[in-house]
């Protein structure tokens, strides 16, 4: 079932991935969704990529350039639309190769958990410091 998401100025995205879009994905970014999920971008610029072939026709019936589309994705909107993907991926694979698309989520589930963690230790760290060690640095 197709994902909705909202950009920064209200439009709505429809998010829904076929064999079509798929392909698209593969032939503009040489990433093969459908034969290789795990080689999902992970970086935010590859992610923003293929978010841009998924829902090119819309941005093309919106009147937007790449750099438009791109412009109306702050972190909220990249965060939810990179969800929605994930689980747009997942549920693909899920009806035709099910370990695939399970695999999918549960790689997704993990990715998101370790990512938060890393945050938590970055900020204990950082809470760690104090202004008077910085400033020997100097």
């Amino acid at each position: 079932m197709a994902k909705i998401f909202k950009d920064t100025t209200g439009d709505s995205w429809r998010l829904s991935l076929t064999v079509g879009t798929l392909r698209d994905v593969k032939e503009q970014l040489g990433v093969d969704l459908l034969d290789s999920p795990g080689d999902m971008p992970t970086d935010l610029g590859g992610l923003v990529d293929c978010l841009w072939v998924v829902l090119f026709s819309q941005a093309q019936s919106k009147g937007l350039t790449e750099a438009d589309f791109a412009a109306r994705l702050d972190g909220d909107v990249i965060a939810e639309a990179v969800d929605f993907f994930m689980a747009e991926l997942a549920a693909f694979f899920l009806k035709i190769q099910p370990s695939k698309g399970q695999a999918i989520q549960g790689i997704w589930t993990k990715t998101k958990e370790l990512d938060q963690i890393q945050a938590e230790a970055v900020g204990s760290m950082l809470g760690a410091l104090s202004f008077g060690s910085l400033e020997s640095l100097g």
